[in-house]
Formats: C-alpha cells, sequence, structure tokens
C-alpha cells in the first residue's frame, strides 16, 4: 500500500465497507477493491475519493453552520437578557462570549432579583387606582407621541387622539407635572419719588401654568386590561359609539 502507515485488517475492513464492498472479501482482495473504488468514476463522472473528500468538506461546512448558529443565538440570548436587567436596574455580567452555563446563571439571578426588586410607590398606586378608557391629546405639539415610564415598571406608548388605558393614578399624576409653566410681570411694590405718585416695581415670576396633555374618559376598563393602546376593535367600536 502507498500509505505511510500500515492499516490495520480491520480498519481495511471497515473501509471497505464504506464503499460497499462484501466483508468476506480477504484483506488482499479489499485493499485492492478498496484502490479500485477510489479511482473508479461514478455516474457523476467523480471518483469514490473525490466523493469522500466532497463529503466531508460538505459535512465541515455543515458542523460550521450550526456553530455560527448556535453562537448567534448565544449573543442574542445575551443581550436579551442584559437588556432586561438594565431596564429593572438589575446588575448582571455576563461573558462577551457566553457559554450556555453563563446564560443559565444570569436567568437564574435575574429570576431572583427581579422577585426581590421592591415596588416603586409609584407603581403601587398605579395598580392599586382603576383603569379606565382615555383619548390622548396633545395640547403642546398635536401630532407628537411621547414614551412614559411613570414608577419604573409600565412603559406605555402616548399616541394622540388614539384610546389608552390608563389608570386613574397616572392621570392625575401627569395632570400634575405635565405643565407648562406660565410667566408674567408682578407688581412688587412702589419705590417712592420726588412726586406723590412714586414708581411700580415690577419683576418676572411664575404666574401659572398651561396643561401639555389631557385625557378624555371614555369609560371604565377591565382591572386586568393592560396599560397602552386600545388596538381591540371591537372595544374601540363600543367606546366610540354615539350615545
Amino acid at each position: 500500500m502507498s500509505d505511510q502507515v500500515k492499516k490495520t485488517d480491520d480498519e481495511i475492513r471497515a473501509e471497505g465497507k464504506a464503499f460497499g464492498l462484501h466483508h468476506k472479501m480477504s484483506i488482499v482482495n479489499m485493499e485492492k477493491a478498496i484502490e479500485a473504488k477510489k479511482t473508479e468514476k461514478g455516474p457523476t463522472g467523480i471518483s469514490g475519493s473525490e466523493a469522500k473528500s466532497i463529503e466531508a468538506k460538505l459535512k465541515f461546512e455543515e458542523e460550521v453552520r450550526e456553530r455560527i448558529k448556535a453562537e448567534r443565538a448565544l449573543t442574542t440570548e445575551r443581550a436579551r437578557i442584559i437588556a432586561e436587567s438594565e431596564s429593572l436596574c438589575i446588575p448582571i455580567d455576563i461573558p462577551e462570549v457566553p457559554t450556555e452555563l453563563d446564560l443559565a446563571r444570569a436567568r437564574r439571578k435575574l429570576g431572583i432579583e427581579k422577585k426581590a426588586v421592591k415596588p416603586s410607590p409609584e407603581t403601587i398606586a398605579i395598580e392599586a387606582s382603576k383603569r379606565g378608557y382615555y383619548i390622548f391629546t396633545n395640547r403642546e405639539q398635536d401630532d407628537a407621541s411621547h414614551t412614559v415610564n411613570l414608577g419604573g415598571k409600565y412603559v406605555i406608548h402616548l399616541i394622540p387622539d388614539q384610546v389608552h388605558v390608563l389608570s386613574e393614578y397616572h392621570v392625575k399624576k401627569w395632570h400634575q407635572i405635565a405643565v407648562t409653566p406660565v410667566y408674567g410681570k408682578v407688581q412688587t411694590g412702589v419705590i417712592p419719588s420726588g412726586d406723590t405718585v412714586g414708581r411700580p416695581v415690577e419683576e418676572c415670576r411664575r404666574t401659572g401654568s398651561k396643561q401639555r396633555w389631557s385625557f378624555e374618559y371614555l369609560g371604565e376598563a377591565p382591572q386586568e386590561a393592560d396599560f397602552g393602546l386600545v388596538t381591540d376593535s371591537k372595544i374601540l367600536k363600543e367606546l366610540t359609539a354615539p350615545v
């Protein structure tokens, strides 16, 4: 044989089996048959050795694709865990190139920390107050939407002239804080002058405020309804139907 390392009989028979040769052939004949198979051209014009080489290449490429797919899945899961941990202000340390074990530990820690996080007073007030259907109006800029996160738990996208599920606490709080201050000149006294009238003194002070947002109440919403934009056509039809 031309191989640098002499093959054992078992190795020769295993190779012969891969080429479909009968196992009862003698070793000498099997070696000859294997060599013939390696150079024999098949229907496609490819020899056995070439076919095995192509098969090995395709197998390697498939393994590479699967490895890349697995690495991409780990990277995506790492990004998801980090995004959730940052939104909850829970520090999570995950290696840049994580393993399944790293991600499992991070998921476990995040789950434990989430249970331990105490809700903010605003979140408690939001969950305790009644929920309702409201139309949001942006008085400051007609077509501008706003993303709000009062209390840190519920992220809500307020879209002008659309129906939303909000709590009474949301509306009350935004009525207090979503305002634009109004300033004006205010008389603060009189400076004596040489004549009998005197000269009034004025200062620029805050004289009031102007509401940036308004909310039109349409009706009570179920307490289990999700906060945010209402997309259910049946509910919208019922809320906006003329009385």
